[in-house]
């Protein structure tokens, strides 16, 4: 079977001369807008390299002006000094236990004018306890943690005792 180049070919009803022809392109690409384009961004470009230039010019010589150059440093600062080295912990442990001891043991004035004394631990925790059992006078040992609260979460006190 030859085919002619002329000759229309019939395939599942489809008529192979009834499909165009492909299109392109039938004009340039527009040259002039492409040159506006360019020129513009070249005169902005210039623009920028202008104002540069100035802005560069004015903040030299304005910092010129100034006598005394800021530094870019902080400050010097002292550097605090070494912590001092125990050379012998179990006598310097000693004697921070002797001078503790001291402090809670011994009556000592802590202002005269004012009648401040340092009295010995002992002797605080027993006129503490003396003044719980004269504000507790009158309460017997049941009373006691009656003011308590029945459930560590409900902080309400018992009514009426038990």
């Amino acid at each position: 079977m030859s085919h002619n180049n002329n000759e229309e070919y019939r395939f599942n009803n489809f008529n192979v001369g009834d499909i165009p022809e492909p299109e392109h392109e039938d004009r340039d690409v527009n040259v002039r807008g492409i040159v506006i384009a360019g020129v513009a961004i070249a005169f902005g470009a210039f623009i920028v390299f202008v104002v540069s230039a100035f802005l560069l010019n004015w903040l030299t010589s304005r910092g010129q002006q100034v006598t005394q150059v800021p530094s870019v440093s902080p400050l010097p600062t002292l550097q605090p000094a070494n912590p001092p080295l125990q050379v012998n912990e179990p006598a310097d442990l000693k004697a921070l236990r002797e001078e503790e001891d001291k402090k809670l043991n011994t009556y000592q004035w802590i202002d005269r004018n004012k009648g401040i004394v340092q009295i010995p631990i002992d002797r605080a925790m027993e006129i503490i306890a003396n003044e719980n059992l004269r504000h507790e006078q009158g309460k017997t040992y049941d009373d006691v943690g009656k003011d308590a609260p029945v459930d560590w979460r409900s902080g309400r006190p018992i009514e009426g005792g038990k």
